[in-house]
């Protein structure tokens, strides 16, 4: 069976025969027509069910994520757990450096800048102001027609899709 970038194609010429005035192109496109037209209805039917099928492929790996962020979260939580447990023994022990055959263990402070506890009302020098444009007072206002005012934004236009039922 012809591809469907072919059977395009050759429809496409189809329609080229639609538009002659020749008798003779007018029975080619009556003749080939319904065949080329059927052919890619079918070609068509092909394609949604190998998207189903590629949708059900999809879904089976999704879940087959869902359970292994569940099992790596399992083992992550484990293991912190267990960090916590050696520095809450070694803090009840007294102890901030273990040394054992194969590892050292020590309690060591934290780096980077130190942590910043705000109480209370900070003065508006030291407030940060972030802009950003209002999307939604720009969309009615252009859906009112105040256009004038607003030359900086304009609607956009709709893309498409297909829909396969």
């Amino acid at each position: 069976m012809e591809s469907l970038y072919n059977l395009t194609e050759d429809y496409q010429v189809l329609m080229e025969y639609a538009d002659s005035t020749d008798p003779d192109d007018e029975q080619v496109f009556l003749d080939t027509l319904d065949s080329v037209t059927a052919t890619i209805n079918v070609k068509m039917d092909d394609y949604a069910v190998v998207m189903d099928h590629m949708k059900e492929r999809e879904d089976l790996i999704d879940l087959e994520i869902k359970r292994l962020t569940a099992r790596k979260n399992a083992i992550s939580n484990n293991r912190a757990k267990m960090r916590e447990r050696l520095y809450d023994s070694m803090l009840a022990t007294d102890r901030t450096k273990v040394t054992t055959d194969l590892h050292t263990f020590s309690i060591v402070k934290n780096g980077g800048k130190l942590p910043l506890i705000i109480n209370g009302d900070v003065p508006d020098k030291y407030m940060k102001v972030i802009m950003e444009p209002d999307k939604d007072l720009i969309r009615t206002a252009l859906e009112t027609g105040n256009t004038e005012v607003l030359k900086f934004a304009h609607f956009g236009e709709r893309g498409q899709h297909l829909s396969i039922k």
